[in-house]
């Protein structure tokens, strides 16, 4: 988008922040972030948030798949799940500050590295 702004293409980078999503879960009576697909499977609750980088949410989606959960365990999940997305939110961050016009790097931060596995299989196309 610097590049097309500098050619002149657009007007203004139409972007205003970051976008970040994480899984959040109770497994086994532990709370957890970032479930693999095998705490996922196991999870008594099950949480998708997705939030801003102004710590706004966009989605939050869970599930008492095994048993109900109460609202202390939903605060703990959702503390979590703020915590994960602000960890992304500065991987985001620190990554849009390359200068590179040119770009062609996607990040899947993750701390559990079976979701890497499971979850990103990325192929580059290019279109020129």
């Amino acid at each position: 988008m610097k590049k097309m702004k500098r050619e002149g293409l657009i007007e203004d980078i139409p972007l205003n922040g970051f976008v970040s999503a994480v899984s959040v879960g109770i497994v086994e009576n532990e709370k957890l972030l970032d479930l693999c697909y095998a705490e996922d499977s196991k999870a008594m609750v099950d949480m998708n948030v997705v939030m801003t980088d102004r710590g706004e949410y966009i989605e939050i989606q869970g599930t008492g798949e095994d048993r109900p959960f109460c609202r202390e365990e939903l605060n703990e999940l959702l503390f979590l799940a703020d915590e994960g997305c602000r960890q992304l939110h500065q991987i985001q961050k620190t990554n849009n500050r390359r200068d590179s016009d040119d770009m062609k790097t996607i990040i899947a931060a993750s701390s559990n590295a079976h979701k890497i596995k499971e979850k990103f299989r990325l192929s580059w196309i290019n279109s020129e």
